[in-house]
């Protein structure tokens, strides 16, 4: 699942045992091409609540540019991605995961 996937990537990046090359590289590779895309495309979606169980699947795209858009400090940007993703994972029933995975905050 996307959860899975997420949870998987969020994991790696916080084991120590990594090498730093490895981390560097994946760090880059996910601030450089694939966050950058990932902002500019986000707000074109036309994110259904009303599409079942494939409406999950914008939570963890959402997660990623969200924890990007705190450690880069972009308060405005977290605040309203916040609210977004709060609005969409209350409306498909996913809202207590996104406080046990640790995306919501408060």
């Amino acid at each position: 699942s996307t959860w899975r996937t997420y949870d998987r990537w969020r994991k790696q990046r916080s084991i120590e045992q990594i090498e730093a090359s490895e981390a560097d590289r994946a760090s880059a590779w996910l601030d450089g091409w694939v966050l950058q895309e990932l902002s500019a495309m986000w707000p074109k979606l036309r994110k259904n609540m009303r599409a079942g169980p494939l409406a999950r699947n914008y939570l963890p795209a959402g997660a990623l540019l969200l924890e990007h858009y705190r450690a880069t400090g972009q308060e405005e940007k977290t605040a309203a991605l916040e609210h977004e993703l709060r609005t969409l994972a209350t409306a498909i029933g996913a809202l207590p995961r996104l406080y046990e995975t640790g995306v919501l905050k408060h």
